[in-house]
């Protein structure tokens, strides 16, 4: 997973971060349908679970 495109970051000055990662499995024709991003300290915490619309 990257945030901000940068692999373990730390301090991340943005409000907004962007994330991104690629989805891997072993089966052919997998969709991701949701995501869950946790971070610390967990005052400042993003849990999110929701449909991602025409993600391929």
């Amino acid at each position: 997973m990257l945030v901000e495109y940068v692999v373990n970051p730390v301090n991340i000055d943005n409000n907004n971060p962007r994330f991104s990662w690629i989805v891997e499995s072993s089966e052919r024709n997998q969709n991701q349908s949701a995501y869950r991003i946790l971070s610390q300290p967990i005052e400042n915490c993003w849990q999110v679970k929701k449909p991602i619309l025409g993600f391929r």
